[in-house]
C-alpha cells in the first residue's frame, strides 16, 4: 500500500492530494454528465407537438440549451481530468499491461482474482471512455452535430453516434461506480485527512490572503 500521509505531520502527500482532487473532479463532472444524460434520454428532442414525440418542447428545472451546455462542459472537464489521470497513473497501465499479457503467454503465475477485477474494471471503463469521447466530440466539433439539419456524417451516420454515445455512457457509469466502490476505502480513509490539511492551511494564511 503507497503512504498516503506525511508522517511527520500526520498530513496527506502531495500526490494524495491530487488523487484525491482527481476523483473529486471526476465524481462531480460524472455526476452532472450523467444527470444531463439522463434528462436527454427521457425528454428527447425528436418528433413534434402531438407526434411520435409527447415530450417534445417540455422543461425541466432549465431550458433545453441550458442542460446541454451543463453536459458538454462537464463532459469536457472529466475528459480532461481522465486524461491528467492517465498520465500520471501511465506507469501503472503499462506495468499492468504487461504483467497481463505476461500471464496470457503463461510466463507469470496467475493474478488473484482482487487483481484481475480491478484490471478488468479499469480495462472495460477505459474502453467505454474512449467510445463515450470519440462520440462527444464528433457531436461537439462538427457542424450539425446536435441535431442540425446539415448534419456531417463521418464514418457513421449521426443516429450510429447517437447510440455509441448513449449506451457506451450507460455502460461506463456502471463501470466507474463499481470502480468508486472497490476504492471507497481508500476515498474514506483519505478524505478527511485532506479536509483537514485543507483547512490547516487555510487557517495558516494571513489574515485576508486567499488559497
Amino acid at each position: 500500500m503507497r503512504q498516503v500521509l506525511d508522517e511527520s505531520h500526520g498530513m496527506p502527500n502531495r500526490r494524495t492530494v491530487v488523487h484525491w482532487f482527481m476523483v473529486f473532479l471526476l465524481s462531480v463532472s460524472g455526476l452532472l454528465t450523467a444527470l444531463t444524460s439522463i434528462y436527454f434520454l427521457f425528454l428527447p428532442s425528436g418528433g413534434y407537438q402531438g407526434g411520435r414525440n409527447p415530450h417534445y418542447g417540455q422543461t425541466f428545472l432549465f431550458d433545453r440549451h441550458i442542460w446541454i451546455d451543463i453536459h458538454t462542459w462537464a463532459g469536457i472537464v472529466m475528459i480532461a481530468v481522465v486524461v491528467f489521470h492517465l498520465v500520471l497513473h501511465w506507469r501503472w497501465v503499462t506495468e499492468m499491461g504487461r504483467r497481463s499479457l505476461a500471464v496470457a503467454r503463461g510466463r507469470r503465475r496467475p493474478f488473484n482474482r482482487k487483481i484481475w477485477a480491478r484490471v478488468g474494471v479499469v480495462a472495460a471503463v477505459g474502453l467505454l471512455f474512449l467510445g463515450v469521447a470519440a462520440s462527444g466530440i464528433y457531436f461537439f466539433v462538427l457542424p450539425g452535430g446536435q441535431g442540425g439539419s446539415r448534419a456531417v456524417q463521418f464514418l457513421f451516420a449521426r443516429s450510429t453516434w447517437d447510440l455509441v454515445h448513449t449506451w457506451t455512457g450507460i455502460l461506463m457509469i456502471i463501470g466507474a461506480v463499481v470502480h468508486m466502490a472497490m476504492r471507497w476505502k481508500w476515498v474514506a480513509r483519505v478524505t478527511p485527512s485532506v479536509t483537514r490539511s485543507l483547512v490547516t492551511r487555510r487557517e495558516r494564511l494571513p489574515e485576508g490572503s486567499a488559497l
